[in-house]
C-alpha cells in the first residue's frame, strides 16, 4: 500500500511538472510569433488573438499553482486549440502554417489531459478541419494565398521545435520508465528466486531442506520406476554433537555442521541429493541398482568421512554418525513413510553402539507397528484416566521413619501387561501427551497428600517428577500455583524433581523455572544426580533443596572404592552447604547398612519399600508412620 501511494504521488508530480512546462512553452511560442510578426511587418490582425491567449495562459498557470490541475490543463488545451483554429480561419485556412500546431495540441492533450478532455479536443480539431474545408470548398470562400516570408518560416520552425522537443522529452521519460520497469521486474524476479531458494534450502549449509528433499525424492522415484532401480533414503544423525554445542558454543557447532555438509556432499554422486532437515540430522537420497549393497557402500563412505576429526577454530572435534536406511519401493513409496522407517533404522544403529548403519527390515516394521499401537493405547488411557498412580516411600535412615513419598505413574494396557515408564514416557513426550500426564499426576498427588495430612499424617510430603518438556512451559509455575490453591496443599509439602540431564543444555532456562517455583514455596530435588557433572555449588546457588543419587552411582559404590570415596566427599560437602542427599536404588541389607555407616540420611529402594498402590500405601502408613 505504501509503495502504491508513493507511485501515485510520483505520477501526479510528473504530470504537474509537465503541465507547467507546456504552459511556459505555449507562452514562449506566442511571444515568438508576436515578435516575428512585428519585425516582419506582417498584418497584425491576429495579434489581439495571440495577446488574449497569452493572458489566458497565465490564468491556467494560476490554476495550476492553486492545485487545480484539471482546470488548468483544460484552460491551456482549449485555449491553444482555439488560438490555432482562429489563426487558420482568419488567414489561409487549411493551408495556413498554424495547422502544424494541431498535432502538438493533440500530443499535449494526451500527455497532461484527462481522457475526456483529450477526446473533446480531438473532436473539436476534427470537426473544425471538416467545417473549415466545407466552408472553403462548398461555400465558395476563396482565399488568397499569402506570400511566404520569414515570419511564416519562423512560426513553423518555432512550432516544430516546440513539438519536437516535447515529443523527445516524452520519449525520454517513456524510456526511463521502461528501464525502471525492466529493472524492477529483474529485481522482482531475483527476489522471487531468492525467496524460492530460502524456502527450499537450509540457511546454514545451503543444502536442500525437508521440503525440497521431498520433491527430490519424488523425482528420483519417478526416474527409477522406468529403470527398475531402487531409491535409497539415508537418515543421518550425528553422534556426540550435542556436547559440541553445549561446551564450545553454537557458533562452533554451526561451523561443524557446515563441514559435515561438505564432507557428505563430497562422497556422493552429483545426481544424488544431500539435504539437511534440521538440527544435526541429514538425509541423502540416492538412486541405486537392484541390490542394497550399493546403498550400503555409500553409507560406509559417509561413516568413514565423518569419523575423521574436525578442526574448527583451533578445536579438535571428534564425532560420528548413526545412519538408518529405507529403500523405495521395497519399504514404501511415500517420503514421510520412508523417513519414519529410516529414522527407526537409525535408532537401531544408535542401539548398536553408534557409528553404524542399519537397514529397515520387517522386525523394525513390527516394532514400528507396536509403537503405533502403544501410542494409540496410551492416548486412550489418558482420555479414560486409566493410568495408575503409585507411591514409593522415602525413608529417614537414621530414625527409620517415612518422611515423604514419590509419586510414580504406572500403566497397564488392559491385557494385564504392565508397560515400563521407560517405554511409555518417551512415547508421551514424542507425541505431545506428556503435559497432560504430568498435570494429572501433579494434581492427583497434591489431592492425595492433602488428604493424608488431614487424616493424621500432618508432616507427610509428596514429590512429583517434572519432564524436560514441562520445564520448557512458561506457564509451569502458574499451573503449579493453581493446583496448590485448588487442593489446599501447603507449598512446603510439595517437592518437584528435575533430572540432572535437564540441566545440561537448558541450564539458564531451568534456573529461571527453579527460581519461579521456589518463589511459590515448593522444594526442588535434582534426580539421578552423579553422572551429569553438575556442580554442587551451582545447585546451591539455584536454591536446590535435595539431590537423589543416580542409581548407577549407588550400585557401583558397593564394589568400587573410588565410588565410595566420591560418595563420602559428596555427602560431606552436601551436608556442609545444606543440601539433603537421598540414595535411591537400595536393594540389599548390606548396602543399606553401609549407607547408614556413611551417615547418608535418606534412602529409597526395594529393600526399604517397593512402590505401592494407594490402598497399599494407606495400610503402610497405618503400620509405619509415627
Amino acid at each position: 500500500m505504501k509503495d502504491d501511494a508513493e507511485f501515485s504521488s510520483s505520477v501526479l508530480a510528473g504530470r504537474y511538472k509537465r503541465l507547467q512546462q507546456f504552459i511556459w512553452l505555449a507562452q514562449f511560442v506566442i511571444a515568438m510569433v508576436i515578435t516575428s510578426n512585428y519585425f516582419a511587418g506582417v498584418d497584425v490582425a491576429e495579434t489581439p488573438i495571440l495577446i488574449t491567449a497569452f493572458i489566458i495562459n497565465f490564468v491556467s498557470l494560476a490554476c495550476l499553482y492553486s492545485k487545480q490541475f484539471t482546470l488548468s490543463s483544460a484552460i491551456l488545451l482549449l485555449n491553444g486549440a482555439f488560438v490555432i483554429t482562429s489563426l487558420m480561419f482568419i488567414n489561409n485556412g487549411l493551408r495556413d502554417s498554424a495547422i502544424v500546431g494541431l498535432p502538438g495540441i493533440l500530443v499535449f492533450a494526451a500527455i497532461v489531459g484527462s481522457s475526456r478532455l483529450f477526446y473533446f479536443v480531438f473532436a473539436y480539431v476534427i470537426c473544425f478541419v471538416i467545417g473549415l474545408g466545407y466552408y472553403d470548398l462548398e461555400l465558395g470562400h476563396m482565399r488568397e494565398m499569402a506570400p511566404i516570408n520569414w515570419s511564416v518560416v519562423a512560426d513553423i520552425v518555432v512550432i516544430l521545435l516546440v513539438i519536437g522537443l516535447t515529443v523527445k522529452q516524452l520519449v525520454n521519460e517513456l524510456k526511463r520508465m521502461t528501464n525502471r520497469l525492466t529493472y524492477e521486474h529483474q529485481q522482482a524476479t531475483q527476489s522471487k528466486e531468492e525467496i524460492q531458494r530460502i524456502a527450499h534450502h537450509d540457511a546454514l549449509t545451503g543444502l536442500p531442506n525437508r521440503y525440497l528433499a521431498q520433491d527430490r525424492f519424488q523425482q528420483s522415484l519417478a526416474h527409477v520406476s522406468r529403470s527398475g532401480e531402487l531409491v535409497g533414503l539415508l537418515f543421518i544423525d550425528l553422534d556426540h554433537f550435542k556436547p559440541v554445542n553445549d561446551n564450545l558454543g553454537h557458533d562452533i557447532g554451526d561451523m561443524v555442521l557446515i563441514e559435515v555438509a561438505k564432507r557428505i556432499t563430497a562422497v556422493v554422486r552429483k545426481r544424488d541429493s544431500v539435504c539437511r532437515i534440521g538440527g544435526d540430522e541429514f538425509v541423502v537420497i540416492i538412486e541405486a541398482n537392484n541390490s542394497q549393497s550399493s546403498v550400503g557402500d555409500v553409507a560406509t563412505k559417509i561413516l568413514e568421512t565423518l569419523r575423521e576429526p574436525f578442526y574448527v577454530s583451533s578445536h579438535r572435534i571428534e564425532i560420528s554418525a548413526s545412519i538408518g536406511v529405507a529403500l523405495a519401493p521395497n519399504d514404501g513409496v511415500e517420503f514421510e513413510e520412508l523417513s519414519k522407517k529410516a529414522d527407526l533404522a537409525m535408532y537401531k544403529s544408535k542401539a548398536l553402539g553408534r557409528d553404524a548403519c542399519s537397514f529397515f527390515d520387517e522386525e523394525l516394521n513390527q516394532e514400528l507397528a507396536l509403537k503405533g499401537q502403544l501410542v494409540e493405547q496410551l492416548r486412550t488411557a489418558i482420555v479414560n484416566k486409566t493410568l495408575d498412580l503409585y507411591f514409593q516411600p522415602v525413608i529417614d535412615l537414621t530414625r527409620q521413619k517415612l518422611i515423604s513419598v514419590e509419586a510414580l505413574v504406572r500403566w497397564n494396557n488392559g491385557v494385564n501387561l504392565w508397560i515400563e515408564p521407560a517405554v511409555f514416557i518417551p512415547l508421551a513426550e514424542e507425541n505431545g501427551m506428556i503435559h497432560e500426564i504430568g498435570h494429572r499426576v501433579l494434581k492427583e498427588s497434591c489431592i492425595q497428600c492433602a488428604t493424608w495430612r488431614k487424616n493424621g499424617y500432618p508432616n507427610l510430603t509428596v514429590s512429583v517428577n517434572l519432564s524436560a518438556h514441562q520445564l520448557r512451559d512458561n506457564q509451569l509455575a502458574t499451573n503449579v500455583l493453581e493446583i496448590l490453591n485448588i487442593t489446599a496443599l501447603p507449598p512446603q509439602a510439595l517437592t518437584l524433581e528435575i533430572k540432572e540431564s535437564a540441566l545440561k543444555s537448558k541450564h539458564n532456562q531451568v534456573a529461571k523455572q527453579v527460581n519461579a517455583l521456589k518463589k511459590l514455596g515448593v522444594s526442588i530435588c535434582i534426580d539421578d544426580y552423579g553422572y551429569g557433572h553438575s556442580n554442587l555449588i551451582e545447585l546451591y546457588h539455584m536454591a536446590v533443596d535435595s539431590i537423589k543419587l543416580d542409581r548407577r552411582l549407588v550400585n557401583e559404590m558397593e564394589h568400587n572404592r573410588d565410588q565410595q570415596k566420591l560418595l563420602d566427599g559428596l555427602l560431606s560437602f552436601a551436608q556442609y552447604i545444606g543440601i539433603d542427599v537421598i540414595a535411591k536404588g537400595i536393594e540389599s541389607e548390606s548396602f543399606l547398612t553401609r549407607l547408614k555407616n556413611k551417615q547418608c540420611q535418606f534412602g529409597q529402594g526395594f529393600e526399604l519399600c517397593e512402590p505401592l498402590s494407594l490402598d497399599d500405601l494407606t495400610l503402610y502408613l497405618e503400620r509405619n508412620y509415627r
